[in-house]
């Protein structure tokens, strides 16, 4: 099966679309210059002609394929080594929209390594990762409407994680596993207890103790 991934670009309503798949796009969209979009070689397709070019995968690909969408939460690496007190040092890819987002928020950057940009948010700024997720929760559901297959099935029930689930997903994944455990941790250290918090997408609850069920909707 071919798996490719897509870029999707709500503010600017294009979509990248891999080199690699520069046969199945429009004749004026392949003498396009290629731009980078998380380490990857993309061009920048108009998302009315989405529908096309998935049209032409589908007929190049008749064994099947797979589309990953590139996700702002999965352009952050946050650190796994992360204990409340500490500042957050996490790493982003080159992209410009994560850029403008931490830009926006007033994130403080520090030096480059490599293809990556170091930011850092002290103790005393925690309250910066809820507004990190608010606004990566509402673009990459931009993102994800934008690259829908029509009738393809959506479900709105939540889904329970215990807490020594999380910290499982956290453990191997970077994005929003992390950034939520993340802010359950601040919710622990600083709410009354018991507590239950709601954000877009997300509701966490705890005492001083435990941290019982996070959903995601």
């Amino acid at each position: 099966m071919k798996v490719i991934n897509v870029y999707p670009l709500p503010d600017k309503h294009l979509i990248g679309i891999p080199v690699s798949e520069r046969a199945l796009l429009p004749k004026q969209h392949q003498a396009a210059n290629p731009v980078t979009m998380s380490m990857e070689q993309v061009f920048l397709l108009p998302e009315s002609e989405y529908n096309l070019f998935t049209h032409n995968m589908e007929r190049r690909y008749t064994e099947g394929f797979q589309i990953n969408i590139i996700l702002l939460q999965d352009l952050i690496h946050w650190p796994s080594d992360w204990h409340y007190g500490d500042a957050v040092v996490f790493l982003t890819d080159p992209s410009q929209e994560i850029t403008e987002l931490l830009n926006k928020l007033s994130i403080s950057f520090e030096q480059t390594v490599g293809e990556s940009a170091i930011w850092t948010i002290a103790a005393d700024q925690y309250p910066k990762l809820f507004d990190i997720y608010a606004t990566m929760h509402e673009f990459d559901q931009r993102k994800v409407k934008m690259v829908a297959i029509p009738g393809m099935p959506h479900t709105t029930s939540p889904t329970p994680i215990s807490f020594p689930k999380l910290v499982e997903l956290a453990t191997q994944y970077d994005g929003q596993p992390r950034l939520t455990l993340m802010m359950a941790t601040v919710l622990q250290h600083t709410k009354s207890t018991p507590f239950s918090v709601s954000l877009p997408g997300l509701t966490i609850n705890g005492d001083k103790d435990t941290l019982d069920v996070v959903f995601f909707l």
